[in-house]
């Protein structure tokens, strides 16, 4: 399940940067390596002797995912300070006229949304029932036993 739906949000927001011609923020760059990293483990968690392992990976690839999604979603509401849209290193006059030119990306500015929700919620709502649901047999386990 895991795999799939890495896989549908990655084509989406490959879908928004080229066919759409939306430039994606910094930040939903990063978003897009925690789903790529998914998309690439989850089909080795089918072998029964990695299974483990690749829940735990997976693990901490969604935490680290809805923090990430979180820090997106403070900064879109503004609670947070927007580092995305500071310049780049400017070597030369040319490379400071085409900064100029280039409209600046920012994480505050939210493009695209559902249901008065961004994007950046979504992964973070996503990310959170995937950690619910890896350890969802840890968590009968203890409620058993106790």
């Amino acid at each position: 399940i895991f795999w799939l739906a890495s896989l549908i949000i990655l084509f989406f927001s490959f879908h928004r940067q080229y066919v759409e011609k939306f430039e994606p923020c910094t930040l939903c760059k990063w978003q897009r390596y925690i789903y790529l990293l998914i998309s690439l483990l989850s089909p080795i968690g089918l072998i029964h002797r990695f299974n483990l392992c690749i829940r735990y990976a997976l693990n901490f690839i969604f935490f680290i995912g809805f923090w990430l999604a979180i820090y997106h979603s403070l900064i879109q509401f503004e609670w947070l300070s927007d580092h995305c849209a500071m310049t780049e290193k400017i070597e030369s006059m040319n490379d400071f006229m085409k900064m100029l030119e280039q409209p600046k990306l920012s994480c505050s500015t939210i493009s695209w949304k559902l249901f008065g929700l961004s994007a950046s919620i979504y992964n973070a709502l996503f990310s959170l029932f995937a950690v619910i649901a890896l350890n969802i047999k840890i968590f009968k386990r203890h409620l058993y036993v106790e």
